[in-house]
């Protein structure tokens, strides 16, 4: 397990300010309704939420919203060494079509590199609207995808996405190298890629970086909330990913005329900050930084 640094600016955003969890290969599936199960260490992309209700169905899907992140957008994360950086780089890129490549030889000399993602955009549901939209709804313990949040032991737990955290481009740069003179090998790496066909561009604003871009949003981080059932499938909660107190006794604890109140959180599916990986079964760390 390779874990990924701690005091990040970009990480730490996604974590403690939209609880989104980080995967290691960006995908079009990253999106608000899908589900994602979990049992222990084992963790697995289910797809979409209606083909797993019982029909007929009064779930209709609510709306979907969306917003800029300019706290996100075109901030570069902490450095990382040569490798590592190379290892999420052949992630990024295959979630943008291109296959696994070596690029190594572009960045010899390099031996630091962060990363940024541009043009971000949150695509979400509201969470009470959500629970509106699944309001009587049942999850079929006949279908054999939904049967393991029941006849599974100890069953799965349900957790549907509420919101995709997504870019079309993404910016690789050097921060540090053992050359006075360093610099990428742009068009070395425009080559690689246009021989892959991938619809992704390359370009690059200055000697030290390079920039891919695709032709769609891709989802690079994801928040979810668990859903419970009862013994039919009907659904009872959607869950935060926290503790909640007794909010009297907190209440209490404050004083007279202070009011208490708690938003939902979403669940975060790693203790420490990770990447998952492109089938949600596994996770990648790098060793945290101080």
């Amino acid at each position: 397990m390779l874990s990924l640094c701690r005091n990040d600016t970009v990480i730490d955003t996604l974590r403690s300010v939209f609880h989104a969890n980080i995967v290691a290969v960006p995908e079009s599936r990253i999106e608000p309704l899908v589900i994602v199960a979990v049992s222990g260490d084992t963790t697995s992309f289910r797809g979409a939420i209606i083909p797993l209700l019982t029909k007929p169905t009064s779930f209709t899907k609510p709306q979907v919203l969306q917003s800029t992140m300019p706290v996100i957008s075109g901030t570069k994360t902490r450095e990382v060494n040569l490798s590592v950086g190379l290892e999420i780089l052949g992630n990024f890129l295959k979630g943008f079509g291109v296959p696994s490549i070596d690029l190594s030889a572009s960045f010899s000399g390099a031996t630091k590199v962060s990363f940024s993602f541009n043009g971000v955009i949150r695509f979400f549901v509201d969470i009470n609207e959500l629970g509106e939209h699944v309001k009587g709804s049942t999850l079929d313990r006949q279908n054999p995808a939904g049967s393991i949040f029941f006849q599974h032991d100890p069953p799965f737990q349900c957790y549907i996405l509420d919101s995709a955290i997504t870019s079309r481009d993404f910016s690789i740069s050097v921060e540090k190298s053992s050359k006075a003179d360093f610099k990428v090998d742009v068009p070395a790496i425009s080559q690689i890629v246009t021989k892959a066909n991938a619809n992704l561009s390359v370009s690059s604003a200055s000697t030290l970086s390079v920039t891919f871009k695709g032709d769609k949003q891709l989802g690079f981080a994801f928040s979810c909330v668990r859903a419970s059932f009862d013994g039919t499938g009907k659904f009872t909660s959607l869950e935060p990913g926290g503790v909640i107190p007794n909010l009297e006794a907190v209440a209490e604890a404050m004083g007279p005329n202070r009011q208490v109140a708690h938003t939902p959180d979403q669940v975060l599916l790693t203790l420490d900050p990770a990447m998952i990986t492109a089938d949600f079964s596994s996770f990648v760390e790098e060793t945290p930084a101080p």
